[in-house]
C-alpha cells in the first residue's frame, strides 16, 4: 500500500535562505529543460524526453551549485510527465476536436507557480532522529538539518521512496 505523509518543515534563516536559493535553481532549471523541448517541437525534431534533456543540460550543474544530481534529474522527470500529458491531451482533441478544448503545450514557471523540488531518500537527503533530545531532522545535501515536525507515527514496516520538499505561503512541508 502506498501512503503519502506531509510533515512541516522549521528551517532557521540560513536553511531557509539556502531552501530558497534551490527552489529557484530547480525553476530555472525547469525553465531551460522546457525551452530545450519547444525549441525541438517547433523544428520538427521529435520529442527528447527526460533522458535528451539531461543529456543536453547536465554540463548545467557547474552554474547550480545547492543542487543535487538526482534532485535535478526529479525536475526532468516532472517536465517529462508535463510533456507527456500534454501529447495525451493533444492526442486526444485530435480525436475529437469538438469534445475537448485545443490543449496547449507546458508553460514556462515563473517565481510563483514553482513552488517544489524532489529528492530520493539516501542520494540528497535523510531522516535522522535525534534521540538525546527526541527531535526529527531532515538532512538535506548542502542545505544541512532542517527540524521536522512528527505530528504522527509513521508505520514501523514503512520504507521512505520519495521525498517532495514543498513551499506553500512562505512554509516549508515535506
Amino acid at each position: 500500500m502506498v501512503r503519502s505523509y506531509k510533515f512541516r518543515l522549521y528551517p532557521n534563516k540560513t536553511c531557509r535562505k539556502k531552501l530558497d536559493e534551490l527552489l529557484e535553481a530547480h525553476r530555472h532549471v525547469y525553465n531551460e529543460g522546457l525551452e530545450f523541448c519547444k525549441t525541438s517541437y517547433e523544428q520538427g525534431l521529435p520529442f527528447p524526453g527526460y533522458i535528451g534533456v539531461w543529456n543536453h543540460l547536465k554540463a548545467t550543474r557547474v552554474h547550480y551549485p545547492l543542487m543535487n544530481c538526482t534532485s535535478m534529474q526529479q525536475t526532468f522527470r516532472k517536465l517529462h510527465k508535463a510533456y507527456v500529458a500534454f501529447f495525451d491531451r493533444l492526442k486526444a482533441w485530435k480525436k475529437e476536436p469538438a469534445k475537448y478544448p485545443k490543449p496547449g503545450p507546458p508553460r514556462f514557471k515563473s517565481f510563483d507557480r514553482f513552488k517544489s523540488f524532489s529528492f530520493k531518500p539516501s542520494d540528497g537527503a535523510s531522516v535522522i532522529t535525534d534521540k538525546a533530545s527526541r527531535r526529527n531532522y531532515l538532512r538535506l545535501q548542502n542545505i544541512g538539518r532542517v527540524r521536522i515536525k512528527w505530528h504522527r507515527e509513521v508505520p514501523s514496516d514503512a520504507v521512505l521512496k520519495h521525498i517532495l520538499v514543498r513551499k506553500s505561503c512562505n512554509a516549508w512541508d515535506v
